[in-house]
């Protein structure tokens, strides 16, 4: 009886007190989360490694006569692909090789976001027939060197990443890593039948990747891969055979135009003179080397504005916490003035400190027991929600149930003044 009444008397006190409880652990969880994914949002795509000097390198054969009459030589493929092969071994700088295009696959099972086009100002074209009249559709897809895999830090969530050295697209069967959100689609293992430069594959999924998994592309900082699937470029261009000629001086040329990546230290004079000993150790000069200024002025801001929003909302949690607890503080003051005289009278009618403390804090730990619940039924409600936040959260609740609790005892030991037998004015 005695705890339904103070919870009557002092119902709008106690429930405040839970709202604003509430709405702290629920700020500390979201302020938590964003830490966290800054975090791996820096982890991933402004490690030490990625602050570089960015350039592109190209071919110089724009002309489609000069292109289609340097592709029919074996002997010009072979020379492009040890230019290339020189470049990939460099140890001064990274070769990234990264080529995005439509991808051919049958009988597919996604929606439009999958589609080549989608989300780009492009036309999606739909199903369509395919090489051998099956029906296909175009599915966003980007091939990719080990080096460029390597520096933007990609990773696999399930599955395992390639085996660089022993992709070989003459098999039949090429390995394939897919974006997060194709893992409603299908499971490692799983074997696709489409088509590459237009001669029927087997894709056979290795792995998906992690969610939001991104890299530099075409001027993007963040080109996301969610909805992308991921091949593999060979890790040597060697030999091939006559009736793949076709397929090679595609591929070569695709691994070429590349962007590379080199240390700050290293001179673009540097860069230039690497490049052409690559050249003239391979025969092969139709080149063309762009600097991307893009890069470094998108790396730069970016991370600034990652980490400042960061600093930001962490102080502003901050300041909130310390409001929150001088809040609760004068609530304590406001409940403990008001339970006053009934406190006063328990005492004179004999009953222990230790009783009265034991019924206030049932009161106080129906006011805990709501932010738990309420906050437990907001975090349910999250889509995605880290460990890291759920830990952050609960630590900061347990550490406000201390202070409230030593609070309320210091408070309730003032007014009994045990010490002197007397009431002690507040």
């Amino acid at each position: 009886m005695e705890l339904i009444f103070d919870l009557r008397r002092n119902w709008a006190i106690l429930g405040g007190k839970a709202v604003v409880w509430t709405l702290l652990v629920l700020t500390v969880f979201n302020v938590s989360s964003f830490t966290s994914s800054s975090s791996a949002a820096i982890d991933q795509s402004f490690a030490e490694n990625a602050d570089v000097n960015m350039y592109g390198l190209i071919d110089m054969l724009a002309e489609p006569e000069a292109f289609h009459d340097f592709r029919q030589s074996r002997e010009n493929l072979e020379q492009l692909g040890d230019f290339y092969n020189e470049l990939n071994a460099n140890k001064e700088f990274d070769l990234l090789s990264a080529f995005a295009s439509a991808l051919p696959l049958r009988d597919f099972p996604g929606d439009t976001a999958f589609q080549h086009g989608y989300g780009d100002e492009m036309t999606v074209n739909g199903p369509f027939e395919g090489p051998d009249g099956n029906t296909v559709l175009d599915v966003k897809s980007m091939s990719i060197n080990r080096a460029a895999f390597d520096f933007y830090r990609l990773e696999v969530a399930e599955g395992r990443v390639f085996d660089w050295d022993a992709v070989d697209y003459s098999s039949g069967t090429v390995p394939v890593l897919l974006g997060s959100s194709y893992s409603d689609l299908y499971e490692v293992g799983d074997l696709i039948d489409g088509y590459l430069w237009f001669e029927p594959r087997q894709f056979e999924i290795a792995g998906i990747l992690d969610e939001r998994a991104s890299m530099y592309y075409q001027g993007e900082l963040n080109q996301y891969l969610d909805h992308y699937v991921l091949i593999p470029y060979p890790s040597v261009l060697g030999d091939f055979a006559a009736d793949e000629q076709s397929l090679a001086g595609m591929l070569y040329f695709e691994m070429i135009n590349a962007n590379v990546a080199a240390p700050k230290e290293l001179s673009a004079d540097q860069v230039l003179r690497e490049i052409a000993a690559a050249s003239e150790a391979s025969g092969f000069d139709q080149y063309s080397l762009l600097n991307l200024p893009t890069y470094l002025v998108q790396f730069s801001l970016v991370k600034s504005v990652i980490q400042g929003n960061a600093a930001l909302v962490q102080a502003i949690g901050a300041m909130l916490f310390l409001g929150v607890v001088v809040a609760s503080g004068f609530a304590n003051w406001q409940l403990m003035r008001r339970r006053r005289n009934k406190t006063l009278v328990f005492l004179r009618l004999g009953r222990s400190q230790h009783a009265i403390s034991r019924m206030f804090v049932r009161s106080s730990m129906i006011g805990y027991g709501l932010t738990f619940l309420a906050t437990a039924v907001a975090v349910r409600m999250v889509p995605a929600s880290s460990s890291g936040a759920l830990f952050t959260a609960l630590w900061v609740f347990v550490l406000l149930v201390v202070l409230d609790s030593a609070h309320q005892h210091y408070l309730l030991r003032r007014c009994l003044d045990v010490d002197s037998g007397k009431a002690a004015s507040l």
